[in-house]
């Protein structure tokens, strides 16, 4: 879990065989200092248009290790670290702290209008419901695996899912195993692997509050950045308060907690308004 305290973007400059040049911008991070930071992007968009200008597609040296560009905003306790994305939501990301999230595809009316109609015409009950399904994928998981215990939660899109009995190192084979067995986001399961922690966000999407306006994205260039920010942020928090970002259905399996898992679920239920029965967003 890594999260650099400068940033800064550098350019790169490189003559194609035909003669035409080839510039790009990259952002460079460091801990030293913006000037180190800006050197390091230097580098890098060096890199990437020399690459570009030999007709290679680089996709390679601007992706895949790279820590994630987000503000610090709160360190609590030695295991979770609050940042904000790049479209303004505040994020719980922590080292040890097994979090889940299953996508689920949204259930078509008839298939809804048509369980209603079964039960009141007592015909044979409707199939599972996506959610359902999951969750019996999680329950299979914690009888074959009788000292896990799992917090459930349903999103706006889908399950967020916490082990509560134990910690977990995000690239392991024993976190790999249970993405596995319930169907685990990939592109949350990658993001995991890349940077070495859980995430899960703890503010509600800005387009589901009605603000469809994209912030400026941190470090900010200039004070007319950092004002727009500030402005938007202050709508942003205003539209949110009616919103939470899950809703607590159930634990599965073991009550027993560790200490430290515990804590952060406290947060987490906290943050995300977990138990306030808000419509999700």
């Amino acid at each position: 879990m890594y999260f650099p305290k400068y940033w800064n973007r550098g350019k790169g400059k490189a003559d194609r065989a035909g003669g035409d040049a080839v510039e790009v911008e990259a952002w460079g991070w460091s801990d030293a200092s913006e000037a180190d930071a800006a050197s390091q992007g230097s580098a890098r968009a060096q890199r990437l248009a020399e690459a570009l200008a030999r007709g290679e597609r680089a996709k390679g040296y601007l992706y895949g290790s790279n820590p994630l560009r987000e503000q610090v905003l709160e360190q609590v306790g030695a295991v979770v670290v609050i940042t904000r994305n790049g479209y303004g939501c505040d994020v719980l990301n922590t080292s040890s702290v097994l979090f889940c999230d299953i996508d689920l595809p949204e259930q078509a009316p008839a298939a809804k209008l048509g369980g209603l109609l079964s039960g009141l015409f007592g015909k044979s009950a409707p199939p599972a419901t996506p959610e359902q399904q999951a969750l019996e994928k999680v329950r299979s998981w914690v009888a074959s695996n009788t000292s896990w215990g799992i917090d459930a939660y349903r999103t706006k899109a889908g399950l967020r899912l916490i082990a509560t009995h134990a910690l977990f190192d995000p690239a392991a084979g024993g976190t790999e195993a249970f993405f596995d067995a319930v169907g685990a986001d990939p592109y949350f399961r990658k993001l995991c692997q890349i940077q070495k922690s859980f995430r899960a966000r703890l503010s509600p999407k800005p387009w589901r509050c009605g603000i469809r306006q994209v912030p400026p994205k941190w470090p900010f260039r200039d004070a007319r950045a950092q004002n727009s920010f500030n402005d938007w942020q202050r709508r942003y928090q205003s539209a949110a308060g009616g919103y939470a970002v899950c809703a607590k259905l159930e634990h599965i399996g073991a009550a027993r907690a560790h200490p430290d898992a515990e804590a952060v679920v406290k947060l987490h239920d906290g943050r995300t308004k977990a138990h306030s029965g808000l419509p999700l967003a």
